[in-house]
């Protein structure tokens, strides 16, 4: 009897051990959830709901960008430098928009969340060296100090937050997800504090996508083969897209610190996961411009392309542009009759086919505000025109028939091509560039050029003929896939 007592005994150890592991299950399964429902409470709370959105243009399209989740990231080091001028121009019009960083603060009011909280102590310490300013600017931050300090006219740390940089971006995806007003949530863009952004062009340019189904937008850019989205572009992932790759993140927790310890760059390891799981990249260049209004080599490429996004804009360009966009969608609703939605309604196919061409800004637009009233000039002083290919003073004398700056823009003129050029009065004769394409420019900068006399100038008739052949654009509308 005992005999086979004991034989039933060991049969029902298997079972009680098998319990016992499925209710271990449960509560981690338990636990991850609750961490994750209180992670999503967090974040909704403190997620802003453009309040401020007076004087938002009537013609912008469809619900207005409720069903979009703008995310924006940045670096403590920058935040309280770059971030204030968006609350009042970019993300004024904007209905729901979340702060990342890599410090948890306030800036002016808006809460910025820390990107990185959440990594795991093993990882952080796995993987130490990149993680050295994040550790930094927690033991800072706490004591009070102004973080951009720490970073100003030091290469090293700029080096280093680019390094902590790339570490931000897979934790971001569940973030922003978690972060969704709800449900009813179908787009996710990404920029950063130095991107600016035509929100009235992005809305425009989403309608003609189908959210449900997965879409990875991005100015492309490629490493060792691999295309991928540039980061400060922005870019922009459908709900379908963001919840695959989370749930693969979830279900593979290794691929975030191996893949993110594998590459240089964390808008890279974004691509490579999302190409793990079936999401390849639309390419969005040049709608999301990697470059600022005046460093833009405008070309019949650009031309007649919608503009979405720029790049490196400082804060007084972010602020110029945003009032560009809106001047320019009150001019066109005027010309239009002013009240545009109800317009769109009431008049033929045809005629809101029109409204709906003008209301897009294009490059050409920014162009002919911001870049034609400089290129126009023969010479201008003290000024950058970017044009990057050296001529050799042999053939700055062959050419232009003496040295120096006259030497220089003659040289342009007898080049066919050449439509700008630019003299530096750096040693000797100098250097003279010249270029093929237009650019407009800036001030010298004076950590680059030490105060060293620069001058540039353009060959105006080609300027006007090119301006003359780009005439009546009619084509070169959105790009609406692979």
């Amino acid at each position: 009897m005992r005999g086979l007592q004991g034989a039933q005994s060991s049969r029902k150890a298997p079972f009680v051990v098998t319990a016992a592991a499925c209710l271990l299950l449960s509560v981690l399964i338990l636990r991850s959830y609750v961490e994750h429902v209180n992670f999503r409470a967090t974040i909704g709370s403190n997620f802003h709901s453009g309040g401020n959105q007076t004087g938002c243009p009537s013609s912008l399209p469809g619900n207005a960008g409720s069903d979009v989740l703008l995310v924006m990231k940045t670096g403590a080091t920058e935040a309280h430098a770059k971030l204030p001028i968006h609350f009042n121009t970019t993300l004024r019009c904007v209905p729901h928009y979340v702060l990342f960083s890599d410090v948890d603060e306030e800036v002016d009011g808006h809460h910025v969340h820390d990107t990185l909280d959440s990594v795991a102590d093993s990882v952080k310490t796995a993987n130490a060296e990149d993680f050295a300013l994040y550790r930094l600017q927690q033991e800072l931050h706490a004591q009070g100090v102004n973080l951009g300090k720490i970073i100003t006219n030091s290469s090293e740390m700029r080096s280093k937050a680019w390094v902590l940089d790339k570490w931000k971006f897979l934790p971001l995806m569940e973030k922003a997800l978690a972060a969704a007003p709800g449900p009813h949530t179908k787009w996710f863009v990404f920029v950063e504090a130095d991107t600016a952004f035509v929100w009235s062009n992005l809305l425009r340019w989403l309608k003609w996508f189908d959210p449900e189904k997965p879409w990875y937008i991005g100015g492309q850019t490629w490493a060792g083969g691999s295309a991928f989205a540039h980061g400060g572009t922005g870019f922009i992932l459908s709900r379908a897209a963001l919840e695959r790759l989370v749930d693969h993140l979830a279900q593979h927790p290794n691929v975030y610190p191996s893949l993110t310890a594998d590459n240089f760059a964390g808008d890279l390891v974004l691509a490579l996961a999302l190409k793990s799981v079936d999401v390849p990249l639309t390419m969005g260049f040049p709608i999301l411009q990697g470059e600022t209004p005046y460093k833009l080599d405008y070309t019949e490429f650009h031309w007649c392309h919608p503009v979405v996004t720029w790049h490196h804009m400082s804060p007084g360009w972010v602020e110029k542009m945003w009032e560009f966009e809106q001047e320019f969608l009150r001019r066109v609703e005027s010309n239009h009759g002013g009240d545009w939605m109800r317009g769109r309604h009431q008049e033929g196919v045809e005629e809101a086919q029109r409204k709906e061409w003008d209301m897009v800004m294009r490059h050409y637009h920014v162009f002919e505000e911001f870049v034609a009233p400089y290129v126009r000039v023969s010479e201008k002083a003290n000024w950058n025109n970017f044009s990057p290919d050296i001529l050799q003073p042999a053939m700055v004398k062959e050419l232009g028939q003496e040295t120096g700056k006259e030497g220089c823009k003659k040289a342009c003129e007898k080049l066919e091509r050449c439509i700008q050029w630019s003299w530096v009065k750096d040693r000797g004769d100098g250097v003279c560039r010249t270029a093929e394409v237009m650019r407009r420019g800036e001030v010298p900068d004076e950590t680059d050029w030490n105060g060293v006399e620069m001058t540039s100038g353009w060959i105006v008739e080609r300027v006007d003929e090119f301006m003359r052949r780009m005439e009546g654009c009619r084509k070169g509308n959105w790009i609406m896939g692979p």
